[in-house]
């Protein structure tokens, strides 16, 4: 006697039929006319007795039904039980992670193979944010860990750096600039530039640095995404603004990378987690990995 011969003996009692019973059931008359026969044959006893298209309980089948309902409800408050307890389990071995557009294939992709590769039994879960959402995320526990860009607030958040990678221009091969091997922050004084929107830290970082030299850029057009910036640059609309490593993903033989040679001219990515947080074992077990993987490098 199993679980769902009982679920259709009740199913059958409730309709008065098998037919009933069966299209309820999604299930065909012949395989829940076995089932029962196959009960009856375990209890040595007939459950129904038929009388015409009359249905109706035999002795054995009153007795059964009598007890029947309280063995599914007991049954069901049983797989409730366990199945809570496996959610949580799985809960406990989630951690949720936020990354900031370009964080991961630069950086963290790698770190999150590599973890996987070493705890399968943890999950995690990343989530690509803009700079600014990525903050968000972590602040607002949406996420235990970030990968982040400075600037960060450290009123908010403590981090570790990961890696530094230099701002760059992007410019075609045809261009002036084209032939040089840095470039100044005071070139941004005359010459219009395709950069990041105000989402991305890497804006506030040069209109920072432009204004401590007294100026402000020339900024000719604001993308939502630095790929848009690399295919206006490659078909020679403009000069744009970059990351080297970046740059290099998307190389293109039209197109010239020229770093800064300002030393505040970088894109520096941390591992960040809120300020005074208490992270879950898994997840602090993510960010020794991370950071221990750092340190080796």
């Amino acid at each position: 006697m199993d679980i769902r011969q009982m679920q259709y003996f009740i199913e059958i009692c409730r309709q008065q039929s098998f037919a009933k019973a069966a299209e309820r059931l999604y299930i065909s008359q012949q395989g829940l006319s076995m089932a029962i026969s196959r009960l009856e044959e375990e209890l040595s006893c007939k459950l129904f007795w038929r009388s015409g298209k009359e249905l109706r309980l035999s002795e054995q089948g009153e007795f059964l039904l009598m007890h029947a309902e309280e063995i599914i409800r007991q049954f069901q408050i049983c797989e409730e039980y366990f199945e809570s307890l496996k959610q949580a389990k799985q809960q406990q071995k989630t951690v949720r992670i936020a990354s900031a557009f370009g964080a991961m294939p630069e950086f963290a992709g790698r770190l999150v193979f590599q973890f996987q590769q070493e705890f399968p039994e943890i999950r995690l879960i990343v989530h690509e944010y803009t700079d600014r959402d990525c903050d968000e995320a972590v602040f607002n526990a949406d996420a235990e860990l970030g990968f982040s860009p400075t600037p960060l607030d450290v009123k908010k958040f403590e981090s570790e750096k990961l890696f530094a990678r230099r701002f760059c221009l992007i410019v075609h091969c045809s261009h002036p600039l084209a032939s040089r091997r840095t470039v100044p922050l005071d070139i941004l004084r005359t010459t219009p530039i395709m950069i990041m929107d105000e989402t991305s830290k890497a804006q506030q970082i040069v209109m920072a640095c432009c204004r401590q030299a007294g100026f402000l850029p020339n900024i000719q057009f604001q993308a939502g995404e630095v790929i848009a910036i690399h295919r206006l640059v490659s078909a020679n609309r403009g000069v744009g603004f970059s990351v080297e490593s970046v740059a290099e993903d998307l190389s293109h033989p039209d197109v010239r990378a020229i770093p800064f040679d300002d030393p505040r001219m970088v894109w520096e990515v941390h591992l960040i987690k809120k300020k005074d947080t208490v992270l879950s074992q898994v997840a602090k077990t993510f960010e020794r990995y991370v950071i221990g993987c750092m340190n080796a490098s």
